[in-house]
């Protein structure tokens, strides 16, 4: 498989560092030194759980997380400084695509191949996740999902040639942007979040001016 890339950038003060995984297992390097810092061999763990679809790693607190989405619908947190898996949770029957969480690691939402977009709670003090929203899509498969850094609205790259934006507070759909000829591949936001930028099959990169 190829790889899955997710790095986390911030000021000097933060740290940056960037995470892949092959059917070997998960790699992590600071990007400042190149150095590679954390190497798991999880070969067992990804032939029961299937491919690893989508990494997001967060800091949460004093506490480095990194989220996993597999192939049979897992979804797994690991803590990094002490490469222990903190919780796992089946959360569809569909393989999973595409993982995105808020700031605070307590909200996932999560695109398959499918028709739908699900949004999950994760409560820290009880350790329970639970499901929030699904929206349903006309075509399913969902390549990416970005929140934009105000937390406001999210956005989903879609097989069906189309970018969707959601309103993350009240969890419900605002616009749909064409202009992809083929699946959309990924979907980001800029720093300033007025814009939403989109990179498809098509060879095409668009962005869009947005509220």
């Amino acid at each position: 498989m190829e790889d899955k890339i997710e790095s986390e950038k911030g000021d000097e003060n933060e740290f940056k560092w960037v995470v892949g995984a092959s059917d070997k297992g998960i790699e992590i390097w600071d990007l400042s030194t190149r150095d590679k810092i954390y190497d798991w061999n999880e070969k067992e763990s990804f032939e029961k759980r299937g491919m690893c679809m989508d990494l997001k790693i967060k800091k949460r607190m004093n506490e480095i997380l990194l989220f996993g989405l597999f192939e049979n619908g897992s979804l797994c947190a690991w803590n990094v400084h002490c490469k222990k898996l903190v919780w796992e949770e089946k959360v569809d029957r569909e393989a999973g695509l595409s993982l995105e969480c808020n700031q605070e690691c307590s909200r996932f939402i999560i695109g398959t191949v499918g028709s739908d977009v699900s949004v999950y709670s994760f409560n820290w003090e009880e350790g329970t996740l639970s499901l929030e929203n699904t929206f349903i899509i006309n075509h399913g498969g969902v390549n990416g999902i970005k929140i934009r850094k105000d937390q406001r609205i999210f956005a989903t790259a879609g097989w069906d040639h189309r970018i969707r934006i959601f309103d993350n507070k009240k969890l419900k759909p605002l616009a749909i942007l064409k202009g992809h000829n083929e699946s959309v591949n990924a979907v980001d936001f800029s720093s300033h979040c007025n814009k939403v930028a989109s990179g498809g099959k098509d060879g095409r990169i668009l962005v869009w001016s947005i509220y």
